[in-house]
């Protein structure tokens, strides 16, 4: 029996597919991110970096919506979170944006992707590319706001 989330890939298995991961389908997503996190785990943090030498918060969540959505983010955090798609908390789902304010470190900005079940993907100044817990006492008390940027 094929499932409604398993079409999609049936028939890309079938024709094949020549586009980015669809944004549309849940699990797709969430799988693409997991093998994204997979491939760039420990990456170090580098405050502009753009690359597996390095990589900054925004430039990793950039980047990664630019290979696996062809969506293109603007580079910097503070931009990110500009986008005018703000959601509540309570609506999250595979794929949104979810934006942090540090304030000991100078109302600094941070930003990842959201997975599923409070689990997000980012690139951590301490550990690099992680995935960490919404609700860690770190996380929630710094959360900030969530941005829709996938339909």
């Amino acid at each position: 029996m094929i499932t409604f989330i398993g079409l999609p890939l049936l028939l890309c298995g079938l024709v094949g597919c020549s586009h980015s991961v669809g944004a549309n389908h849940p699990a797709v997503m969430l799988d693409a991110l997991y093998d994204r996190h997979e491939q760039w785990q420990g990456t170090p943090y580098e405050l502009g970096g753009y690359d597996r030498q390095g990589i900054d918060c925004s430039g990793f969540v950039a980047l990664t919506f630019a290979e696996l959505f062809d969506v293109q983010l603007p580079r910097s955090t503070r931009d990110q979170a500009q986008i005018d798609a703000e959601i509540p908390e309570s609506w999250l789902r595979t794929g949104d944006l979810v934006f942090f304010k540090i304030p000991k470190q100078g109302a600094m900005y941070h930003v990842g992707i959201y997975l599923h079940d409070d689990q997000f993907l980012h690139a951590s100044t301490s550990r690099g590319v992680m995935i960490s817990n919404l609700q860690a006492d770190y996380w929630s008390d710094n959360f900030w706001k969530a941005v829709r940027v996938l339909p």
